[in-house]
């Protein structure tokens, strides 16, 4: 069954806060034809990008799988990309800060605009040798519609620190329908 045609009185943003499971078939086209259609959509924390894992066209739309996390809260730098490509407005004036929270494993692709990273730095058991960066929070266009994503938010604390409060207030903003 087709999406029903969005108009102008259509819904303006989804905001996903949900974790875990999946979406079924007739969920997701529909999501993903409002979105093309100019709804915007916003979410933060893994949950966003772990959940609807089975989903492709979930997935393609939101840019990024979270595909591990290591174990409990880590510290980390977030950092803010000096020349993103575009929706800079999302993190103007934030400057890289540390925060101590769950850190994602991602896996991206380049039609995502990112606004901030973080790097992954191997331990002594880890399989991989080298730190390796992530996007942490990014924009990209679905159709008419405005994605973004904002891998921080694990713990109320983690949206309480200034800067990632102001980035998701930003994006949150930012992706809603005009």
């Amino acid at each position: 069954m087709a999406a029903p045609s969005l108009g102008r009185s259509a819904t303006d943003l989804v905001v996903h806060s949900w974790s875990g499971g999946e979406l079924p078939p007739r969920q997701e086209g529909n999501l993903v034809a409002a979105v093309k259609a100019g709804t915007g959509f916003a979410g933060w924390r893994g949950g966003v990008i772990g959940t609807n894992v089975r989903n492709a066209e979930y997935l393609r739309m939101v840019g990024s799988r979270s595909l591990w996390r290591g174990d409990g809260l880590q510290e980390f730098t977030v950092r803010i990309v000096a020349m993103p490509d575009r929706d800079g407005v999302i993190t103007k004036g934030i400057e890289d800060y540390g925060v101590v929270t769950e850190h994602y494993w991602v896996l991206t692709d380049a039609h995502n605009s990112a606004l901030a990273t973080s790097v992954l730095v191997p331990e002594t058991t880890d399989a991989w040798d080298v730190p390796v960066e992530f996007p942490v929070v990014w924009t990209r266009r679905w159709g008419v519609g405005r994605v973004f994503v904002c891998t921080l938010g694990h713990r109320v604390a983690d949206l309480e620190v200034p800067q990632t409060a102001t980035m998701v207030g930003r994006g949150v903003t930012w992706a809603a329908r005009t």
